[in-house]
């Protein structure tokens, strides 16, 4: 008998499949203009593992919506088109005994389920404002704006002994796009430190586990910072690197998941610290 698959391993699942196809990883491949993922009927934001299902597709418009949404709309999915799978929490709730007590209490069970969204692109007898992609002086009003310790000249890193950013002079690094996926990177580190976020990195260099951990939410968090501000990722993704994430990603399903929603907190942590209105 097979073992039934939660939500989470089937969404994982297709995003290995994805890397495979690709031969990209996917808070690479499939960049979105616009900014990060949104929904335009609703007008929130995706957020964790949801943002790297969604750019998959390789879409080029950065906001999506449910079947009946778009029907809502006035509009149409396109003939032939498929909806890109999305994980979306609910409760349930059931009696269940308190144990000191012994008294019978309503419990609520979170659960996750999947949706489909489809592109705009997908989509006919929509009509939608065109898009405006972020400048790079607004991702450096931002960088002004947060409280950290940034010192140039140096191999990037974040010190938690220093609590400070060390990364290249911009005139060291080739391109824009380029040093800003650094100081992201680093930046989405510096979030962890306690005091802050919390995630504990006593351990980020002594433990690999912690350490790849660690690794894949600064990757994402980087990510999901450049879309923010309308910037394409520029890592170069040769076979060992592709090979290597896809292998711990596969080996440990929740890891993405777990990492994704990291990034994601830790992006909402940044942006609600810096005084820069978006």
């Amino acid at each position: 008998m097979a073992t039934k698959l939660t939500t989470n391993e089937k969404i994982v699942n297709k995003l290995i499949d994805s890397i495979e196809k690709t031969e990209k990883l996917p808070w690479h491949a499939g960049w979105v203009s616009g900014g990060l993922p949104m929904n335009f009927t609703t007008g929130k934001h995706y957020n964790g593992i949801n943002i790297l299902m969604l750019w998959c597709g390789g879409f080029t418009h950065s906001k999506f919506a449910t079947y009946k949404q778009i029907e809502a709309k006035g509009g149409q999915v396109k003939k032939g088109e498929k909806g890109t799978p999305v994980i979306y929490y609910n409760v349930s709730e059931k009696l269940a005994k308190d144990k000191e007590t012994e008294e019978e209490k309503v419990k609520r069970i979170p659960f996750a389920k999947l949706s489909y969204a489809f592109n705009i692109s997908q989509t006919e007898g929509i009509m939608e404002e065109a898009i405006e992609t972020g400048e790079h002086v607004t991702a450096e009003q931002f960088i002004r704006s947060i409280p950290a310790k940034i010192i140039h000249g140096y191999d990037p890193c974040y010190v938690p002994k220093s609590d400070e950013i060390r990364i290249p002079l911009r005139s060291d690094v080739e391109t824009e796009e380029r040093y800003y996926s650094v100081l992201f990177h680093e930046l989405i580190h510096w979030t962890g430190a306690e005091g802050r976020m919390n995630r504990d990195l006593t351990l980020y260099h002594e433990n690999m586990d912690k350490h790849s951990f660690e690794e894949l939410v600064a990757e994402i968090g980087s990510a999901f910072l450049l879309a923010e501000f309308g910037m394409k990722p520029c890592e170069e993704q040769n076979a060992a690197y592709v090979k290597g994430w896809a292998e711990k990603i596969n080996a440990d399903k929740s890891m993405v998941v777990k990492a994704a929603s990291q990034a994601s907190k830790a992006v909402e942590y940044l942006l609600n610290l810096s005084n820069i209105s978006f």
